[in-house]
């Protein structure tokens, strides 16, 4: 898949860095890195070569860009090179389109069930949007029309000048986590979820109520 081979200064930068096993997300295996832990330089020297000699795939209806290495898959998730926080990898076998063709895919339901660490949050229900005029700041929230079927939405909460820098930026979306009308913490397993995946006002997950017998 890819056209150009990591050099050696990324190599070694993989090699000797600890990835995280996304532990919550057991039904994707994959690990991560998170800017802030690694060195930023060879972080974003990185992404950017993942995006110029990768190549598109999908992950169901999402398309990203996928570089490929000695068996593994490293991808982001498309946010602008300043805003993005975390590197993903995965083996060639875990990867959605492989899955798919084998058909062992999870079930269509999962996404709604996973619980996730606050980076990924960041990166999944908030985004920059810039237009003419001004920077907005993004967030998700989700809805059910039944059994299922979630439906997302997109609002925008605050609006900055078209000058403001990144980190100002990554620290607003971050706020946003602290936000209790899209995001609430689990009181049985203590993890941060967006709202859509919480269950009512019983101010547990999903997750956690389906082991009282809930059913999603």
């Amino acid at each position: 898949m890819a056209t150009a081979r990591l050099p050696s200064p990324l190599r070694e930068f993989i090699d000797s860095e600890e990835w995280t096993f996304a532990k919550t997300m057991p039904e994707w295996p994959h690990e991560y890195l998170v800017r802030d832990r690694v060195d930023t330089k060879l972080f974003e020297s990185l992404m950017r070569h993942i995006r110029e000699h990768g190549i598109e795939g999908h992950f169901y209806n999402s398309v990203l860009t996928y570089f490929a290495e000695d068996g593994l898959l490293y991808w982001t998730m498309g946010d602008p090179i300043e805003e993005t926080i975390i590197i993903n990898r995965c083996s060639e076998e875990e990867s959605y389109e492989n899955r798919l063709k084998n058909g062992t895919l999870p079930d269509d339901n999962h996404s709604q069930k996973t619980k996730i660490t606050d980076d990924e949050l960041i990166q999944e229900f908030t985004r920059k949007m810039r237009s003419k005029d001004k920077i907005s700041i993004q967030v998700m929230s989700i809805t059910w029309s039944g059994p299922q079927n979630p439906k997302s939405h997109w609002h925008t909460e605050l609006n900055l000048p078209l000058e403001t820098n990144s980190e100002t930026i990554r620290m607003e979306r971050k706020k946003l986590l602290s936000n209790p009308k899209y995001f609430a913490t689990c009181e049985e397993c203590h993890q941060r979820n967006p709202i859509g995946w919480m269950h009512g006002e019983d101010g547990i997950c999903q997750s956690c109520a389906e082991n009282h017998g809930v059913v999603y």
